[in-house]
């Protein structure tokens, strides 16, 4: 974040601190990148794209997450993995596991622009 400023691409960046902060922004600022532990149940998205913290830490990983499904209680990422993994590169998992990723000492920015 603080390359992609130094470099003039944006003029700051916000940290968010938690589940909370992490919804609002994505709800009126835009993309977060979000770094957490990946678990099993992340390798294999349902057909409806739904991932679920199950199994045990494969790594970490970062991607970054494009919005908010209030009604269902779900965030909506992209991963690196190319468009034959999940909806086309897209996958969603609930608020829950969310907040279970960042207390795990997750890390979530954006850029302000």
């Amino acid at each position: 974040m603080k390359v992609v400023q130094k470099l003039g691409y944006a003029r700051n960046y916000h940290w968010c601190f938690g589940l909370q902060d992490v919804l609002k922004t994505l709800s009126t600022l835009g993309p977060v990148e979000l770094g957490v532990n990946w678990y099993e149940g992340f390798d294999q998205p349902s057909n409806r794209g739904i991932v679920k913290l199950r199994g045990s830490v494969r790594g970490g990983l970062t991607f970054e997450l494009l919005g908010v499904d209030a009604e269902q209680k779900l965030v909506w990422g992209i991963n690196s993995w190319g468009s034959n993994w999940g909806l086309a590169g897209r996958f969603a998992f609930s608020w829950e596991d969310l907040d279970r990723l960042l207390k795990e000492d997750g890390e979530a920015a954006t850029l302000v622009i």
